[in-house]
Formats: C-alpha cells, sequence, structure tokens
C-alpha cells in the first residue's frame, strides 16, 4: 500500500485488507513509505503490528513500488494505492483468475468509487492520440461480470511477483504521478503478456 502523509487515509485500506475473504496466514500487508512528516509511520507501527513498513528517503511517488516489490514474499502482489477500499472477496477473485491464467502476470480489478460505492470501470485504455478513456457506462452492465483478455490498464494491478522481481523496474521512475500504469501495461504486452481484466475483483 503506497502512502505519504496518509495517517488519516491509509488505515481505511489496511482495514479493509483485514476483512478479506481470504486466508489470513496467506496475506501479507506491506506500507511504503514515501518519506511521511505527519507521524503516520509510527502510528501504523504501534496500530497496526503486523503490518511491515518499508520507508523510503525521499518522496518518489509510484517509485516506491520498485523497492516494495523486493520485500514481497507472496506469489502475488497488489500494487494498491492508499486512498481504495477492497471488496472482501476481492482477492479471493483475483487468485481464482490466476488459476485459471496461471501463466498470467498481471491482472486487473473493477474499479469502484472509493466515496460513492458505484462501479467506475472495468477497465481503462489510450488511444492513438494518447487520449487516456475507460469503458462507456453504457457498457458496464455486459462487461462487468466477464473475465476479458482485451488489452486493460489499471492503477492498481495484481502482477507475479517473481517476475516483477526481475524487470528494471515495475513502474518506470520517470513517471512520477499518472500514466505509469500504461506505461507498464504497454511494456507487458511488448514481450507478449496479456493483462486480464477480472471485474469481479472489486476495489
Amino acid at each position: 500500500v503506497l502512502s505519504y502523509n496518509g495517517r488519516n487515509i491509509t488505515p481505511k485500506a489496511i482495514d479493509s485488507i483485514q476483512k478479506l475473504n481470504y486466508p489470513k496466514h496467506l496475506i501479507e500487508t506491506i506500507i511504503l513509505d514515501n518519506a511521511s512528516t505527519d507521524g503516520s509511520v509510527e502510528f501504523f507501527k504501534r496500530a497496526y503490528p503486523f503490518v511491515r513498513v518499508v520507508q523510503m528517503t525521499e518522496n518518489i511517488a509510484y517509485g516506491a513500488f520498485n523497492t516494495g516489490i523486493h520485500a514481497c514474499t507472496g506469489t502475488y502482489a497488489f500494487l494498491l494505492n492508499n486512498d481504495v477500499e477492497l471488496d472482501r472477496d476481492c482477492v479471493r477473485e483475483l487468485v481464482r483468475a490466476t488459476e485459471v491464467h496461471p501463466k498470467g502476470v498481471a491482472f486487473a480489478p473493477a474499479m469502484y468509487n472509493y466515496v460513492t460505492r458505484k462501479l467506475m470501470y472495468t477497465k481503462k485504455y489510450i488511444s492513438r492520440t494518447f487520449y487516456n478513456g475507460s469503458d462507456h457506462r453504457k457498457v458496464l452492465d455486459e462487461e462487468k461480470n466477464r473475465l476479458a483478455t482485451r488489452e486493460t490498464y489499471t492503477g492498481v494491478p495484481f502482477v507475479r511477483t517473481d517476475y516483477m522481481k526481475r524487470q528494471p523496474y515495475v513502474f518506470d521512475p520517470d513517471y512520477f504521478l499518472f500514466v505509469e500504469d500504461i506505461d507498464l501495461a504497454y511494456r507487458l504486452r511488448m514481450v507478449g503478456h496479456t493483462i486480464y481484466r477480472v471485474p469481479q475483483a472489486k476495489l
């Protein structure tokens, strides 16, 4: 879970992880702290003793995942922002998709609005003119229950840990914020990988 001065935001994400309908002993929770100054690191260590905190020396935004991936010991890593709340079956559905596609290295959940909890999109795209968009609301109903393999980009990928550890980086450090997810998706596709959209997994 990426966090920067997130004492008042990150706990909601951690609490939702604790409530997951998935064996607790198979989940490790790591907070990647981007040099926070709000006392959140001390708070997390005190309030959530089961959480590992990996601290950056400066705020490198999504680049923190490049360090954090090497702290992961699980088969898969869920690269989360802190302003998210996981549905209880989110991880279970993502793991189920990995069992259907065991050679897959990246899977994408459906994104729900953090406040309203309404479905926002199940996939994102970038056009030839580099316009960033997402699936049209008219198709949400027909798409939301379909495991798909068409191109999809997401800011919160569920990735194969050992594969990502072998790469030079997860997110290109040149992208401080924004489009880092699209860059990752393109790099994966360029070497022949498919990003699987798993709309049953709700984030």
